[in-house]
């Protein structure tokens, strides 16, 4: 059986796409979000780097860096992993913000 997992996300996440992706209408905004939620779950620890922040464990991955996220402006996509998939349930991560990628600190 696969491993699955679930995508939720902090009240502020949508409105951080749209300010990342200022040039998309609200239906490419919402394929833009699908497409990012997709590419998160497919193996959200293989496909993202560790960010170390004071406050919480996060992880990150860059839109140019994925092959099903290039029709996308380059962004960073940041997320935590609140929960491991096990036998019995699946994994649970929180998608955080999405900035682009001239923002965020190297």
């Amino acid at each position: 059986m696969p491993i699955s997992w679930k995508w939720t996300e902090v009240a502020e996440f949508g409105d951080y796409c749209a300010k990342a992706l200022p040039n998309f209408d609200i239906s490419d905004l919402d394929l833009a979000r699908w497409s990012i939620e997709d590419t998160t779950l497919s193996n959200p620890i293989a496909a993202s780097l560790p960010l170390y922040t004071d406050d919480q464990p996060m992880r990150y991955f860059r839109t140019h860096d994925s092959p099903r996220l290039t029709h996308l402006p380059p962004l960073v996509i940041v997320f935590r992993i609140d929960r491991e998939p096990t036998e019995f349930a699946p994994g649970e991560v929180t998608g955080l913000t999405a900035v682009p990628e001239s923002e965020f600190p190297s």
